[in-house]
C-alpha cells in the first residue's frame, strides 16, 4: 500500500461518506505508518464496539461444507433472528439458465451463534446466498466463508475441491525455506507478468494464472531469450511473492483490466480476472493451483500477498451485512479508516482473529501456499500475529510470515488499538521473530525517501548522512552499534530498496538526477543500480526484489501506479534483452549469496561475526567471518564495499581476526557472480567511483567452487567456476512421483542423490540418460534392472527418463475386438465381406487370419473352422503388438550436453523430420489413383501423439495441405459411394510415411481387389 496525504477538507469529506461509500480509488494508496516522522497517531486507545458481545464459535467448519451426498451450511450470525440458504442455478442473472433453486430455513445453536442447513444431493457448482435478516432488516449477502464464488463475487458456491486440482497435484509439494532468509524475493503481479506481448505468452493465456504457468516462453516469441516462468528458473530466482490474486473487487470480471487487488471481496477465493473463465466458480481455482504447481516444478516457494486489513465494501461487505456492527473497529456508527481505505478490520476480537487464522491455513493446506506478505500489518494486533504464526508453525515452522510494519492512518484516521498493541515496528521485540518487517529504514537510506515526491537522495546517489543508516541495515538492524537496531533476529527483517509502491528503484534513480531517459542506458545511473544491489543482496535478513528490478524497471515516473492501466505496470520483458548486463549483474549476486552461508544466516553469529572497516563518508566496508555449520565447505572471510562517491576510493581493509593475505574478486562494478575475476593481494584496496567490490579469501576461494581449466588466449582469461549448490535438471515422461515436463532440484555438491524411478501403469521406460558436467555416467547412475537412480552431483546434471504405453495385444480372429474368438468374430466379418459393416483398421489385421494380405471370405471360414475346433491356430499365429510409440529426446532447461547428440535406443524410432506449419501440399502420383468410385483421403496424425489426427480429402489435383503440427501421413482408399469415412470392399492404404522433404508419394497397393499390386512406397 502507498501512503498519500490528503487535504484536510477531502479528509472530512471521506469520513462523512465513510459508512456508505466503496473506496476503490484508495484501495491502494498508504505505504507507511508516520510515527516514524514523529507524528503521534495515537488518538484512541479502543474503540467503541471493542467488545466481542457475542456468543463466538471454534469449530472449523464455517462455510458450505460438501460431499457428494449432502452439502452442510453453516454461518456465525448471532446477532440475527432468521438466516436462510438460497440456491441458484448459476453465478449472476445475465447468465443463460440463470434462476432460483429454491430458499430454506438454517436452524439456530444459541449456545455458539451458529446457524446450519444440511441440504440432500450433490450440490456442487451451485451458487448460493445467505438472507440474514438482523433488527427486521434482511441483507443478501455472500458467505464469509465462501471458497469459490460466481462472476464479480455476487453468490458464493458449492465447490468439491477435489475436483479442481490439476494433474499430478497430490504429488505437488510447498518449497520451504530451513531459514527464511535463503528466499531471494520477487514481487510481481499475475496480471503484469505476461500481459504484454513481449512476455510471448499464448495470446489466450496473457494476465492470467495459466500465463504464469507456461512453460517455453521466449522475447516477442522468437526462441533467443527466455521470459516467464523459464526465466525464473534461469536467473536463479527462487522465490516470487505474488500481489492480491484472492478474489478482489475493483475490476470487472466480465470485462478485465488492470488494479493491483488491494479491494479484498472474497479472502478465501482466486480472483476471477486471472482466469480463463470467471463464469465458472471451479475454473479460477484449478487454474491457479495450476500456476502455483508449476512454479513449485520449478523450484520455486510462493509468498501469497494478504489484505485482511480492510475490505472494499463497507456497508455491503459480506462480513457487515452477516454480523452488522462486529467486524470492523468503530467509534458510534462511524467506521474507522486506520488502512485509509475506508474501514480497519478488528484483527483483536475474536471472530475475526480466528477468520485470519483459518484464511491462511486454508491456502497453505488447499492451494499449498508457502509463505503471506501482510499488506499494513500494523493495523493488526500483536496478539493476532504472534498467534497466526503460532498456529502456522504446527503445519511447518518454514512458511514466510512478513509484513507492512505501518498502517495507513494520519492522527485524522485512528487505527482503533494503542501502538503499543499493534504490529508496529516499534514493536517488534514483541513479536515472534518470524514475523517479518519491510525495513523502510534501510529502503530510505539505499535511495531516499518518498518525501517530496520521490525527489529525496540518498546513499547511491552520493548524498552524505547515510553511512551509520546503510551498515545498520547490512546487519538486518539488529545491531546497537548503528543505532536503528529495532530487529530481534535477521530473520524479521526484509532488506529492499524498491516495492510496487512508489517508485521503481530505477524511476527514482532518474527523478533525483532530474532526468526523464527513462529507457536509456546512462552509465551512472545504471552504476547506482548497481550499488543498491550489492547493498541488498549481501545484507542479513531476507532478500526482496520488484520484479524487474534487474531489468531497470519502470513506471515511467509514475509513483502510484495501482489502477493506471497496463501501459505503467505491464512488465516489458524486451528490457531483458536491453539491460542484459544488469540481468547478469543481478543474477550473480544471487549465486553469490546462495553459496555463502553467513549472508542468510538465521541467527545473530555472523552479524557478530562482521568488523566494519574506517572509511571515507560515502564508502562502506565490512569484512565478515564464515562461523556457520558450514565453514570447512564454503569461502570463509569475504569483504564487501560500496563506494558511493564520484571518486576512487582507498579502503583499509579491517577484522576481529587475521585477515587474508590474498583475496579473489567474485564482484566488480561491472560483473558479478562466481568467477574468479581477479586477485586482491594485502588488505588496502582500491574501489572505483560508484562501484562495489565482493572479495573472497583466496586460500577458501576453490570450497566448493570448482575452478575450470582458464581458456588461453593473448590475455590472460579469469577460470570460470560452478556453485557450491548444484541443479539437477529432470525431463521426465510418464514416471509417478515426477511431473512430465522439467523440473528442477538444487543440492549441495557432492550430495548423493537416489531416487525410485517408477513408469505409470500402463508404461514401461524406453529411455534413460544422466549426464553430470557434461559427462555420461548414465551405466553407473541408472540400474534398469531395479529402476534406481543412484549418484553423487559433482556438477550441474541433466536427468532424461522416459517411458511410453505398452503396446496393446491383441488376437488374431478377434473382428469385434473383445478379446476372445468366438462365432461372432466370424459372423462380424462375414458383414464387412458383404460391405455391411466397417472395421478399424485393428479389427482389419486382426481379421487377416490366414495371412495372405487379403480380408475375404477365406478368412471367415478360417475363424469358423477355429471356432468349431477343426483347426487349433491361425497360419497368422495367435497374437500381434501395436508398434511401440515413438518419442523425440527433449531439450533440458540447463542442457550439460546436447541431448539431439543422445543416441536413440532401438526400441524407439524418430521421424526423419517434422512439419510445423500447414503449409507444406502432398501429391498422390496420378497412376495410383484410378478413375472408379473410390476416393482418396490422406490420414495425418503425430506419430508420438497418436490422439491427434486428422482425416484430409485429396482435391481434384490429388494433393492436400498438410495440416499444422502432423509429421505422419497415411494415403487411404475411401468408399466413394458415401462421403463418411468408410473402406470400400477393396480397401487399400499405404504404410505410415514420414513426411519429410519429398512431396510426392506413390502409391503402388496392395488389397482385395485388382486395383494394386505390390507394395506401397
Amino acid at each position: 500500500m502507498k501512503k498519500l496525504f490528503r487535504p484536510l477538507s477531502l479528509v472530512m469529506v471521506l469520513v462523512v461518506l465513510a459508512t456508505t461509500t466503496t473506496f476503490s480509488a484508495l484501495s491502494a494508496t498508504i505505504d507507511k505508518n508516520l510515527t516514524g516522522a514523529g507524528i503521534n497517531v495515537e488518538k484512541v486507545a479502543a474503540y467503541t464496539n471493542s467488545s466481542d458481545g457475542y456468543a463466538t464459535y471454534s469449530g472449523n467448519d464455517l462455510g458450505a461444507n460438501y460431499s457428494a451426498d449432502s452439502t452442510t451450511f453453516k454461518v456465525w450470525a448471532p446477532s440475527a433472528s432468521s438466516v436462510k440458504v438460497k440456491l441458484y442455478k448459476t453465478g449472476s442473472d445475465s447468465e443463460a439458465g440463470a434462476g432460483v433453486i429454491g430458499t430454506y430455513d438454517m436452524t439456530k445453536d444459541s449456545s455458539n451463534g451458529v446457524w446450519s442447513l444440511k441440504q440432500s444431493g450433490d450440490l456442487n457448482g451451485i451458487y448460493y446466498t445467505y438472507l440474514v435478516t438482523v433488527n427486521g432488516k434482511t441483507n443478501e449477502t455472500r458467505d464469509v466463508y465462501s471458497t469459490a464464488c460466481g462472476v464479480n463475487s455476487k453468490r458464493s458456491m458449492v465447490v468439491d475441491l477435489n475436483s479442481t486440482n490439476p494433474d499430478g497435484w497430490n504429488n505437488d509439494s510447498h518449497v520451504l525455506f530451513n531459514s527464511s532468509s535463503e528466499a531471494t524475493v520477487w514481487e510481481m503481479s499475475v496480471r503484469d507478468f505476461s500481459i504484454d506481448s513481449s512476455s510471448g505468452v499464448d495470446a489466450d493465456k496473457r494476465g492470467t494464472f495459466l500465463g504464469v504457468a507456461q512453460h517455453g516462453t521466449t522475447l516477442n516469441g522468437k526462441g533467443d531469450i527466455k521470459t516467464g516462468i523459464d526465466y525464473l528458473i534461469e536467473n536463479k530466482i527462487n522465490c516470487v511473492q505474488i500481489m492480491p490474486m484472492y478474489d478482489f473487487g475493483s475490476v470487472d470480471e466480465t470485462k478485465g483490466g488492470q488494479n493491483w487487488g488491494y479491494d479484498p471481496m472474497n479472502y478465501n477465493v482466486p480472483e476471477g480476472s486471472f482466469s480463463t473463465n470467471p463464469y465458472d466458480g471451479a475454473v479460477r481455482i484449478k487454474e491457479m493451483k495450476t500456476m502455483i504447481k508449476a512454479l513449485h516444478d520449478a523450484g520455486i516457494s510462493v509468498v501469497m500477498d494478504v489484505v485482511y486489513n480492510h475490505t472494499y465494501n463497507t456497508t455491503d461487505s459480506c462480513f457487515e451485512n452477516t454480523v452488522p456492527g462486529y467486524y470492523y473497529r468503530m467509534n458510534g456508527n462511524q467506521f474507522l479508516n486506520g488502512s485509509g481505505c475506508g474501514n480497519v478490520t478488528a484483527s483483536d476480537k475474536t471472530m475475526y482473529r480466528k477468520y485470519m487464522i483459518d484464511s491462511v491455513k486454508y491456502w497453505v493446506n488447499e492451494y499449498h501456499i508457502d509463505g503471506f506478505r501482510f499488506d499494513l500489518m500494523g493495523c493488526h494486533d500483536i496478539t493476532t500475529m504472534n498467534k497466526l504464526r503460532d498456529e502456522l508453525d504446527t503445519i511447518d515452522k518454514r512458511i514466510l510470515t512478513y509484513g507492512e510494519p505501518w498502517t495507513g492512518t494520519w492522527p485524522r484516521d485512528p487505527n482503533g488499538i494503542a501502538n503499543s498493541s499493534a504490529a508496529l515496528m516499534d514493536n517488534a521485540s514483541k513479536l515472534n521473530p518470524r514475523v517479518g518487517m519491510f525495513n523502510d529504514k534501510v529502503r530510505d537510506a539505499i535511495r531516499g525517501s518518498n518525501d517530496n515526491y520521490g525527489a529525496a537522495s540518498g546513499y547511491i546517489m552520493g548524498a552524505s548522512g547515510f553511512d551509520a543508516a546503510v551498515k545498520a541495515g547490512e546487519m538486518a538492524n539488529t545491531s546497537t552499534m548503528w543505532g536503528g537496531n529495532w530487529s530481534k533476529a535477521p530473520t524479521q527483517t526484509v532488506t529492499y530498496s524498491c516495492c510496487h509502491d512508489n517508485l521503481t528503484l530505477w524511476d527514482k534513480i532518474m527523478r533525483v538526477c532530474g532526468s526523464s531517459d527513462y529507457d536509456g542506458t546512462n552509465s551512472t545511473y545504471l552504476a547506482m543500480n548497481k550499488l543498491a544491489s550489492v547493498i541488498e543482496f549481501t545484507s542479513q535478513g531476507v532478500n526482496f526484489t520488484i520484479a524487474g528490478e534487474e531489468f531497470a524497471r519502470t513506471k515511467y515516473g509514475e509513483d502510484n501506479s495501482y489502477n493506471k492501466g497496463d501501459s505503467k505496470n505491464l512488465i516489458d520483458w524486451n528490457r531483458v534483452s536491453k539491460y542484459s548486463d544488469l540481468v547478469s549483474y543481478y543474477k550473480g549476486l544471487r549465486e553469490i549469496r546462495s553459496v555463502y552461508s553467513p549472508f542468510t544466516d538465521s541467527s545473530m553469529t555472523s552479524v557478530n561475526s562482521s568488523y566494519f572497516c574506517s572509511t571515507p563518508s560515502g564508502v562502506v566496508a565490512y569484512t565478515m567471518q564464515n562461523k556457520t555449520a558450514n565453514a570447512n565447505k564454503e569461502w570463509g572471510m569475504i569483504a564487501v564495499i560500496t563506494n558511493a562517491t564520484s571518486n576512487t576510493q582507498t579502503v583499509k581493509l579491517q577484522a576481529g581476526t587475521t585477515l587474508p593475505s590474498s583475496w579473489v574478486t567474485v564482484a566488480n562494478g561491472n560483473s558479478a557472480g562466481l568467477k574468479n575475476l581477479g586477485t586482491v593481494n594485502g588488505s588496502t584496496v582500491s574501489v572505483p567511483a560508484r562501484s562495489s567490490l565482493i572479495l573472497v579469501d583466496a586460500s577458501t576461494f576453490d570450497r566448493g567452487v570448482t575452478p575450470t581449466t582458464p581458456t588461453t588466449s593473448t590475455t590472460t582469461v579469469p577460470p570460470t567456476t560452478t556453485s557450491a549448490k548444484k541443479t539437477i535438471t529432470y525431463n521426465t515422461s510418464k514416471i509417478k512421483n515426477f511431473n512430465d515436463g522439467v523440473s528442477t532440484e538444487t543440492v549441495t555438491n557432492g550430495q548423493n542423490v537416489t531416487k525410485t524411478i517408477e513408469p505409470e501403469d500402463g508404461y514401461e521406460i524406453v529411455y534413460a540418460k544422466v549426464v553430470c558436467g557434461g559427462n555420461d555416467i548414465t551405466s553407473t547412475a541408472y540400474n534398469s534392472a531395479t529402476n534406481t537412480l543412484s549418484f553423487n552431483v559433482t556438477a550441474d546434471t541433466d536427468v532424461t527418463i522416459i517411458a511410453t504405453k505398452i503396446p496393446d495385444t491383441h488376437l488374431y480372429g478377434d473382428t469385434n475386438s473383445d478379446s476372445s474368438v468366438t462365432v461372432k468374430d466370424a459372423s462380424r466379418l462375414q458383414k464387412y465381406v458383404a460391405n455391411i459393416t466397417d472395421l478399424s483398421a485393428t479389427e482389419l489385421k486382426s481379421s487377416d487370419v490366414n495371412n495372405d494380405n487379403h480380408v475375404d471370405v477365406k478368412d471367415v471360414t478360417m475363424i469358423q473352422k477355429y471356432v468349431a475346433g477343426t483347426v487349433s491356430s491361425f497360419p497368422s499365429g495367435k497374437s500381434f503388438s501395436d508398434e511401440k510409440p515413438t518419442y523425440t529426446i527433449p531439450t533440458n532447461t540447463i542442457t550439460t550436453t546436447s541431448a539431439t547428440t543422445v543416441a536413440v535406443p532401438t526400441t524407439a524410432t524418430t521421424p526423419s523430420s517434422t512439419v510445423s506449419t500447414g503449409d507444406k501440399v502432398l501429391t498422390l502420383d496420378p497412376s495410383s489413383v484410378s478413375a472408379g468410385n473410390e476416393r482418396w483421403v490422406a490420414y495425418f496424425f503425430t506419430a508420438s501423439i497418436t490422439s491427434n489426427y486428422k482425416w484430409v480429402d485429396l482435391d481434384s489435383n490429388n494433393s492436400v495441405t498438410v495440416p499444422s503440427g502432423m509429421d505422419t501421413v497415411i494415403f487411404v482408399r475411401m468408399n466413394g459411394k458415401t462421403t463418411e469415412n468408410t473402406w470400400d470392399n477393396r480397401w487399400n492404404q499405404s504404410d505410415d510415411l514420414t513426411i519429410g522433404s519429398s512431396t510426392k508419394y506413390v502409391a503402388t497397393g496392395w488389397g482385395s481387389g485388382n486395383l494394386f499390386t505390390g507394395n506401397w512406397a
